[in-house]
Formats: structure tokens, C-alpha cells, sequence
């Protein structure tokens, strides 16, 4: 089994797990070294044995979730997104490059969403970033958002910006995980959301 991330966060990722226990955090002394702010310098432990993950948080900052729900020791199985603080990680039976794992999570996920619900967490987004927004979600791509919405990638990137300033994120899986808070993996498309 692998532990992957959706992107470039450190040297170590993916790893592959063997029998053996793992510290991940922001600290070089982890086994598994996470570049970001939002991950304490000891923020869990990875334990496996045999064909069984456990996660332990080890009292984090901000938290450690699994497919959507806070965490202190849970077990873990393969297409298990586990979210430490803002970056989402996910546990799968190959090494995996972070734009797979991106389409991954993207294409596994549906969010409980109502539509005055989604309204209510995008705030002030004009209809136009709003659509970008559910096509970035879906995981795809300035260019391929661009073709969907009949406009620019450059035109899309500016309303990608404007997004990330108006939800107070600063990148794609900071965006991801403000809206996998309600979510659940299941296979289904993001793009199945009733259209708001």
C-alpha cells in the first residue's frame, strides 16, 4: 500500500507503507516529511501490519480527518482520503503521481451539498466563477474548463484567482478540503451536483 498526495508537499510522498510505523508532520525527524502550514511538526502516526492501516492523530493543530470525519485513531483501506489539516492524502495499492491522485479524489467524491448550501459556502462568486468553481472540483483543468465554459484558460485562470481570494484559500487542495468537510467517497461525479 502507498500513502500519496494531490501535490508536490515534500520529498517523501508517495511512500510505500510496509510493516512498519510512520510519522508524518512538519518536522525532518518525521519518517514522512509534509511541507505545508497547516501540518504540525508531529501531526499523526501511521502504523501498519499486515494488510491493516491505522491513523493516529498526535493532538494536531488542525486536525486529522477521514473521508470527511474528524479522527483520533481510525483504521484505514485502500481509496481512503485522509485529510491532515489542509492537505489531502490518499491511501492506494500503487504509487500514484499528484495529478492522479487529484483526478482520484476528484472523481470519487460527492459532496452533500443542497444547492443553497453551496451558495451560502462560495459567498459573493458571480455566476461565471461559480460554474468554474464546480468544474475545478471536478478536477479538470484550466484549459479543459476553458473549453466547457466557451472561453479562455487565461480567462479561467483570472476567475480561478478571484475564487481562491474570495474563499480565502491559496490553492487547489486548500480548495478541496474546504468543501470535502461534508463529503463522503463514493463513486460518483462531482458534476452530478443540481446545477444552482
Amino acid at each position: 500500500m502507498w500513502i500519496c498526495a494531490a501535490s508536490n508537499l515534500g520529498l517523501d510522498l508517495p511512500t510505500q507503507l510496509t510493516n512498519e510505523e510512520y510519522e508524518l508532520g512538519r518536522s525532518s525527524s518525521c519518517s514522512i516529511v509534509i511541507r505545508d502550514a497547516s501540518i504540525s511538526r508531529r501531526h499523526a502516526r501511521l502504523l501498519r501490519k499486515d494488510e491493516t492501516v491505522i491513523v493516529e492523530d498526535l493532538q494536531s493543530r488542525n486536525g486529522t480527518f477521514l473521508n470527511g470525519l474528524a479522527v483520533k485513531s481510525a483504521k484505514l483501506a485502500v481509496g481512503d482520503l485522509l485529510v491532515l489539516g489542509a492537505v489531502p492524502l490518499l491511501l492506494t495499492a500503487s504509487p500514484l503521481t499528484p495529478a492522479q491522485i487529484a483526478q482520484e479524489i476528484a472523481s470519487t467524491v460527492k459532496l452533500r451539498y443542497q444547492p443553497t448550501r453551496f451558495k451560502a459556502d462560495t459567498g459573493d462568486l458571480t455566476p461565471a466563477q461559480t460554474r468554474v468553481l464546480r468544474f475545478l472540483l471536478d478536477g479538470l483543468d484550466e484549459k479543459a474548463i476553458g473549453a466547457r465554459c466557451d472561453t479562455s484558460p487565461r480567462t479561467v485562470h483570472n476567475h480561478i484567482q478571484a475564487i481562491y481570494r474570495t474563499l480565502e484559500v491559496n490553492s487547489r487542495h486548500e480548495l478541496l478540503v474546504r468543501f470535502l468537510g461534508q463529503a463522503s467517497l463514493k463513486k460518483n461525479r462531482l458534476s452530478n451536483l443540481a446545477e444552482s
